[in-house]
């Protein structure tokens, strides 16, 4: 049996950034919007504002305060992952604590500007990672019955892996075969035998793409077939978790770290010019052109999930 979508990609962005909190006078209508990324994850920046906040929050709140901060739900807004009216919760209650909340240091400028939720959310005190905009959409638009937390390519196992470029489509997930980024078809504009014009959308921040932050729609994006970089996920995991290669990193580099190590693996290990990968699924090549232009680009994999489609009223 099938499922439908009930908002496309691009409706999500759009509601992501006209956020209503309900009583905010920093803004006309209390419209805020969540412009950037921000990953728990310390490879991708880490969450230290958001985790500043979360504890001033708990430290000037009430008990009933203390509890909403430690629901599940809640709590994914401080890494990245959160739903749309659990931003609103969260934001609601620092509007409510604002005057205790100046008192800290590090939050303390934000509260000198008119518009200090969105002064927040604009220096990355919140926002959404990868995973936490494609899981939050599909929970958003019915596709799933709620959030799952899944790594970039852990989606494959429910969005299967296509082998033609003709099988992708709106609603198709596009996973970096090196396992750190996801992005979402919102449209596709020009179909030919190698080549696909799309719509992608994703939350994503890159140095060299300064229009490009936090949830986005990126327009006319050519993704490509004809195989390209493929990095064995399942032996790279095991490789990670056991340390089996320590010491031949450990043997090129001076200073040891998890994430070197994690990165040492990821450049050693990556196979080039593959046609297949993960699931027998083919490699694409997604460029960074589109308006604005795609922050991250490089060798995918297309899945798309059986049986979905778009609500009709939305084509």
């Amino acid at each position: 049996m099938g499922v439908q979508a009930q908002l496309y990609p691009f409706h999500y962005v759009n509601r992501l950034r006209s956020l209503v909190v309900p009583g905010y006078t920093g803004y006309p209508g209390g419209v805020v919007a969540i412009t950037r990324y921000v990953s728990a994850n310390t490879l991708f920046g880490g969450a230290n504002l958001a985790s500043v906040l979360r504890q001033a929050l708990a430290s000037a709140g009430t008990a009933a305060d203390r509890s909403t901060l430690a629901g599940e739900g809640v709590g994914r807004v401080f890494t990245g992952q959160g739903m749309p009216e659990d931003f609103v919760t969260v934001l609601s209650m620092v509007d409510r604590l604002a005057a205790p909340l100046a008192k800290n240091a590090t939050l303390a400028p934000f509260f000198k500007q008119t518009d200090y939720l969105q002064a927040m959310l604009d220096a990355s005190v919140l926002g959404q990672d990868c995973i936490g905009f494609v899981g939050t959409y599909l929970a958003t638009a019915g596709i799933e019955s709620g959030y799952v937390g899944r790594r970039p390519l852990d989606y494959a196992a429910k969005f299967k892996p296509v082998r033609q470029l003709a099988q992708v489509d709106v609603g198709s997930v596009l996973m970096l075969t090196n396992g750190m980024h996801i992005q979402i078809v919102d449209w596709v504009w020009e179909r030919s035998e190698r080549q696909l014009v799309i719509d992608i959308c994703q939350a994503s921040s890159m140095k060299d793409h300064d229009d490009s932050k936090g949830p986005q729609c990126n327009a006319r994006v050519t993704l490509t077939a004809g195989g390209g970089d493929f990095l064995p996920i399942e032996k790279f995991r095991a490789a990670k978790d056991s340390k089996s290669d320590w010491a031949a990193y450990a043997a090129v580099e001076a200073n040891p770290t998890d994430n070197g190590y994690e990165m040492y693996l990821r450049k050693t290990m990556t196979l080039h010019g593959t046609a297949t990968g993960y699931l027998n699924g083919a490699i694409f090549q997604l460029s960074g052109g589109g308006t604005p232009g795609n922050p991250v680009a490089g060798s995918v994999y297309a899945g798309t999930l059986p049986g979905l489609t778009m609500a009709a009223q939305l084509a």
